[in-house]
């Protein structure tokens, strides 16, 4: 009998340490290594729930950060942008009661023929790492995502190598993750504040490994701008 509880009390233990979650609000760096997931709560100002001029029909997530020193960088087909090829990170949007999930679409991933929902991070000078990436959703669905709340989760799993999110000492986090969000009609432009931000270990399966990205042809590469004004580069840099 004792053995048999024994075996429960160490099950116990196991699967609460594998979804250990930590709560981040107050640090200025997240260290998201492989097997880890990033939630991150935001909500829309003065949402009124209902009210279709709340309801944005395009939502963003931008991120800034660093890549470990050497970590290797390749070349985006199509864009003048490089990228660490061992980070990979998968990204959704969903309501926060998980009925509604979209996974985000990344514009280098779809170039480096990857699913959407993966998502890269670009290399720029110093170690700097952004990762960019939307959604496209009906004013239907943009309701069912808010609800009436005004709130909306981003879910970042990390498949590949380290990532620190952050821009570090003396920032607080929100600087680096972002929520732009706007209206086809122009009602919204505007970008949701964050309310919560917590970090959870994923089960590692036996055998598994940091996913490395694709590294396509070599081609032209130009150093990026620096991460705080990621998001300008972003919408400036040619298709």
């Amino acid at each position: 009998m004792k053995g048999i509880l024994l075996r429960i009390l160490i099950a116990c233990f196991v699967l609460a340490a594998v979804n250990a979650s930590f709560g981040v609000a107050h640090a200025s760096t997240i260290t998201l290594t492989h097997d880890e997931e990033l939630s991150v709560i935001f909500a829309i100002a003065g949402y009124g729930g209902g009210n279709p001029a709340d309801d944005p029909t395009s939502i963003s997530l931008e991120l800034a950060g660093f890549a470990p020193a050497g970590t290797a960088t390749a070349a985006i087909p199509g864009s003048s942008q490089s990228y660490y090829s061992g980070i990979l990170l998968q990204g959704s949007v969903q309501s926060t009661d998980g009925a509604v999930s979209l996974p985000l679409f990344d514009a280098d991933s779809w170039r480096l023929g990857l699913p959407t929902g993966d998502m890269v991070a670009d290399a720029s000078s110093g170690g700097g790492a952004t990762v960019y990436a939307d959604v496209a959703v009906s004013l239907n669905l943009s309701q069912s995502l808010f609800g009436t709340s005004g709130q909306a989760e981003f879910v970042i799993q990390n498949l590949g190598s380290e990532l620190t999110i952050g821009l570090g000492p003396g920032y607080s986090i929100s600087n680096a993750i972002l929520a732009p969000l706007s209206a086809d009609n122009g009602a919204i432009d505007t970008a949701g504040y964050l309310v919560s931000e917590q970090t959870s270990s994923l089960p590692t399966l036996p055998g598994s490994q940091g996913t490395a990205v694709p590294e396509p042809a070599a081609i032209g590469v130009a150093a990026a701008g620096g991460a705080v004004i990621f998001w300008l580069r972003r919408r400036i840099r040619p298709n």
